[in-house]
């Protein structure tokens, strides 16, 4: 597909840009680096890397208490509190960690657009989700979604490509960063299976596709092995509380995919680009951009990616900060599609200067009690004020009643509230 735009800048422009939107991201949460842990960072991962990193480093089920891991795989933790093992037990050195691997989101957003669509895309969909609330304050947060966003995006970008070893690593990744990483997997399957049925039946080309669908199956079974020695350490293969948020209820399916598709395509801005990506398939059908290519199947396989997680999502527990791993797919639809059909460059610099506006005066600094925005820092100094009132006024051994998370501060050192003694 010939893509003779509008005169963007040239590479190197487009380099130093994409560093820009790095720094200005990392002096933006330079603030955010000391705080302590909120809600579940204090309550699980934070805790539990630094957990790990006090006893043994492991990727077995065995390796934290069932308090700390909840039966997810261990690559979140292993790698954040091997980091702290490295660099020390700060609060700052976690939240650094957790930067570093948004910083490779940002990096591998940009690497992902520019080899299938075009450097010009690729700057956009970065800007785009650097000016996201949600992507803003998980951005340091010791949280799994972000590093599952990095290699479920990876995932998706060598099974495009494929590049099957590739594909492999980081879907196994994925799958041992978070159960949902399964959803990448589903997604390169689905598209397998769609190939396969719809292919002309010449016998040598089906044998290859399905060899092609093995390969896109076998990181399942590399994560299988997690769960089955799960099973032998505690008993079942996935944690029981977890299994008993899962809903058969068609209304509350119903109600959790509304609110799930509510957080990625119409709250914080998000609607804009929503309008954009309508307008920019009316314009890619009309202008006969239906080609059998790869920049077509790119934008195919997303969209499977996020109908399949929207689906999933929809079954289990509803919390808003589980929308960041469809927000990277969500923002390289937008931007690749803009670019794709937008040919008058006033239009897209208007475009980029009214989101950039809409989200820099009115979404960002709008904040709630949410790991989804910047408002979860407010919180934080409330909770660091209160621990402070109970320490100073010598509460220790008096009946205190409160909120699980607050229970968590007040006793749990590792949540970075109280010291050690």
């Amino acid at each position: 597909m010939k893509t003779h735009k509008f005169s963007y800048p040239s590479r190197s422009i487009n380099t130093v840009l994409l560093l820009l939107i790095i720094l200005a991201l990392i002096i933006v949460k330079i603030p955010y680096l000391s705080l302590p842990y909120y809600w579940d960072e204090a309550w699980v991962y934070g805790s539990a890397i630094r957990a790990m990193e006090a006893a043994h480093l492991s990727l077995l089920p065995d390796a934290l208490p069932i308090n700390y891991s909840r039966g997810h795989p261990l690559l979140f933790h292993f790698t954040g509190a091997l980091w702290l093992r490295v660099f020390g037990t700060s609060l700052m050195a976690s939240h650094i960690f957790a930067l570093l691997i948004s910083v490779a989101l940002i990096v591998s957003i940009y690497w992902f657009v520019k080899n299938i669509f075009s450097e010009r895309a690729g700057l956009l969909a970065c800007l785009f989700i650097v000016l996201q609330p949600i992507f803003l304050a998980q951005s340091v947060l010791v949280l799994p979604e972000i590093m599952l966003s990095l290699f479920s995006l990876l995932t998706l970008y060598f099974f495009i490509q494929k590049r099957w070893i590739g594909y492999v690593i980081t879907g196994t990744l994925a799958l041992y960063t978070k159960e949902t990483g399964i959803v990448a997997i589903a997604a390169a399957i689905a598209w397998q299976l769609t190939d396969i049925l719809f292919l002309k039946r010449k016998e040598d080309v089906l044998k290859n596709k399905f060899a092609g669908l093995l390969i896109t199956v076998s990181p399942l079974a590399l994560i299988a092995v997690f769960f089955i020695v799960q099973k032998q350490v505690n008993g079942w293969y996935f944690f029981p509380e977890h299994i008993d948020f899962l809903s058969h209820d068609l209304k509350t399916f119903g109600d959790r995919l509304v609110a799930f598709s509510a957080q990625l395509f119409v709250y914080w801005g998000k609607n804009l680009l929503s309008v954009a990506i309508i307008v920019s398939l009316f314009l890619f059908f009309y202008l006969k951009h239906r080609q059998n290519n790869t920049q077509n199947k790119t934008l195919l396989i997303l969209s499977i990616y996020i109908v399949l997680f929207l689906i999933s999502s929809s079954f289990n527990f509803y919390s808003d900060r589980y929308v960041m791993s469809m927000v990277a797919p969500f923002c390289i639809i937008a931007a690749s599609l803009i670019d794709i059909t937008f040919t008058k460059r006033v239009l897209v610099y208007l475009f980029i200067i009214a989101y950039a506006a809409l989200q820099i005066f009115m979404y960002i600094p709008q904040k709630t009690s949410s790991d989804h925005n910047l408002g979860y820092a407010d919180c934080v100094k409330v909770h660091q004020q209160m621990v402070n009132y109970c320490t100073e006024n010598k509460l220790m051994d008096r009946k205190i009643f409160t909120h699980f998370l607050m229970m968590a501060n007040l006793t749990n050192p590792y949540c970075g509230y109280i010291s050690d003694d």
